[in-house]
């Protein structure tokens, strides 16, 4: 078998669970935006309770200057894409989860760019070098995944109508 050792065993194990607990993202989008409100809202409750301590807020715990929007992109670019995408490759099955992640990201990137547009603060030059830069971002997470999605997908074709060698299997 793949994984013969204990150790990975474990390995695959602890990845499987770790997916589990950071799946919200690639959920279809109603509930990735619950779940995301409600680790966002666990987020702000510590950080409420670090400030009464008077401790310094932990990263994205402040509720006055995290948004959460800004969080879910970086956190869908930075953790979960990288785990999915890898999860996609062994679990063909999986590429479903990896098509709903790269709607979300779209759309917390939407999200963001209404952050940008209500921010009273910031000049309209201002807002259009953000909104740029943030669609540059996105476009290019977008070509990224859905290329990884695209080839998931027909090497899962391949092996199911038996048009890829297992060698051939391996080299992807």
């Amino acid at each position: 078998g793949l994984v013969q050792s204990a150790d990975d065993r474990q390995f695959v194990l602890n990845s499987i669970l770790h997916a589990a607990d950071i799946s919200n993202s690639c959920k279809p989008w109603k509930l990735c935006e619950v779940w995301s409100g409600r680790v966002m809202q666990e987020f702000f409750e510590q950080g409420d309770k670090e400030k009464e301590k008077k401790m310094p807020v932990s990263p994205m715990m402040d509720r006055t200057t995290t948004s959460t929007p800004v969080t879910q992109v970086n956190f869908i670019e930075f953790v979960v894409a990288p785990l999915f995408s890898n999860i996609a490759k062994i679990v063909p099955a999986a590429s479903d989860l990896l098509s709903n992640l790269i709607e979300n990201r779209k759309k917390w990137g939407d999200k963001c760019h209404a952050e940008i547009d209500s921010d009273a603060t910031k000049t309209d030059d201002v807002k259009g070098e953000e909104k740029t830069k943030l669609t540059k971002r996105t476009d290019a997470f977008v070509q990224k995944y859905e290329g990884i999605l695209e080839h998931e997908r027909e090497a899962m074709y391949q092996r199911a109508t038996g048009t890829m060698s297992d060698d051939q299997d391996m080299d992807d």
